[in-house]
C-alpha cells in the first residue's frame, strides 16, 4: 500500500469516526433532554432515582447567570448616596496570572541568559494534534 493509499483509508476513518462521534453526541443529548423531563427536581440542585434493577439516575440542574456588572455598579452607588453608607454590590473581582507565550519565546531568542532561568520553571508538552479532512464532493477531484 503507497503512502497516499494509506492516508486515503485513515482520512476516510477519521471522516467516519467524526460522523459517529456527532451522531452519538446527537443522540446522548437526546435522552439527556428526555431523562432530565422525566425526573422532576429543583432548578438548582440534584436529584438521583434508583430504578428496580439497582441503576442510579441523577441530574443535576444549575442555573446561569449573565450580568451588567456595570448597571449592578450604578445601581449601588445610587443606593449609598440614598442611604448614606457604602453597601458591597454582589461582584467579585477575578485576577488570573498565566504564561505569555510569545514574550517566553522572545526571552528564548533575544535574551537567552534570563530564558536559561525562566524556562527552569516553565514545563511544556506536546498538544494534541489537530486534524481536519475535507473529502471532496464528486466532481471537485482535480486529476
Amino acid at each position: 500500500m503507497t503512502r497516499d493509499q494509506e492516508l486515503r483509508n485513515l482520512a476516510r476513518k477519521f471522516v467516519c469516526a467524526k460522523a459517529a462521534e456527532e451522531q452519538a453526541k446527537s443522540t446522548r443529548i437526546v435522552a439527556e433532554k428526555a431523562i432530565a423531563s422525566l425526573i422532576e427536581g429543583p432548578d438548582k440542585g440534584q436529584r438521583t432515582e434508583t430504578l428496580e434493577d439497582g441503576v442510579k439516575i441523577t441530574v443535576k440542574r444549575s442555573l446561569r447567570y449573565k450580568a451588567d456588572l456595570q448597571g449592578i455598579k450604578d445601581v449601588f452607588l445610587l443606593v449609598a448616596k440614598q442611604i448614606g453608607e457604602s453597601v458591597q454590590p454582589p461582584i467579585k473581582a477575578k485576577t488570573t496570572h498565566t504564561l505569555d507565550e510569545v514574550m517566553y519565546e522572545w526571552y528564548q531568542k533575544n535574551v537567552p541568559e534570563i530564558f536559561k532561568l525562566i524556562s527552569q520553571h516553565v514545563e511544556i508538552t506536546p498538544a494534541k494534534d489537530a486534524i481536519t479532512v475535507k473529502i471532496p464532493k464528486a466532481g471537485e477531484i482535480d486529476g
